[in-house]
């Protein structure tokens, strides 16, 4: 079993906007109108660059999304689209808004990159790309038909600080008959995949983005 945690956006503990550095606070104020005008302006999904990737319908809608071309931006608004009520993992991220989390998620992009603001922008923009492409925000109502791995990895309970722990029991995979219905061909590693990342996103949903929380999900 796999106890470990991985720190990424959404995992970290938020600090408190009252023990922000000025600089810091900076930072989040100059992110937040970077968003902002980012989203009213229909420029924070930019078009993909054709000359880098194109979607391959050839391709699983997991080689597609993992592509390492995916997510190459060029600045071109999206003229059609209304970003105004995007949200990320249930939280808006129009910071006009006002909605008491949205700071929480921006800062954990900030902390992961140290507070610089262009490449905390990048990698938000990475990520809502990633989670579109493949369809993160939907995953969650898919049945995938995958009990023989109910096994292997899943959530159960908190530990005494009230973090959500999911185990990973990698062990079960040893046995050859699960190991052949979970990674037997590329239709169920793709399948796999989709599983682990629903499993994950459960986790996410049970995380806390109140300032100064401990939102870490144990694995």
């Amino acid at each position: 079993m796999d106890a470990s945690n991985d720190s990424e956006p959404g995992s970290d503990p938020v600090t408190p906007l009252g023990d922000l550095r000025p600089s810091e606070k900076k930072a989040l104020a100059e992110f937040r109108t970077k968003l902002e005008e980012a989203i009213i302006t229909n420029r924070l999904f930019s078009k993909l660059a054709h000359r880098h990737h194109r979607h391959d319908k050839s391709k699983t809608r997991v080689a597609n999304a993992c592509s390492p071309d995916f997510c190459m931006l060029e600045p071109s608004p999206d003229k059609d689209e209304d970003l105004k009520n995007i949200s990320l993992w249930g939280i808006p991220l129009l910071p006009s808004k006002g909605h008491e989390d949205t700071d929480a998620v921006l800062l954990k992009f900030l902390q992961a990159r140290e507070f610089r603001v262009s490449e905390a922008f990048h990698m938000l923009r990475r990520t809502l790309r990633w989670r579109r492409g493949f369809g993160a925000d939907d995953i969650l109502f898919e049945d995938l038909e995958l009990p023989e791995l109910n096994s292997a990895a899943y959530m159960d309970g908190t530990d005494k600080y009230g973090h959500p722990i999911c185990y990973n029991v990698y062990g079960v995979f040893r046995d050859k008959e699960l190991y052949d219905k979970a990674f037997g061909n590329e239709e169920r590693r793709e399948r796999f995949v989709q599983w682990r990342i629903r499993l994950m996103e459960e986790g996410i949903k049970q995380l806390s983005f109140k300032q100064g929380a401990w939102a870490r999900c144990f694995r």
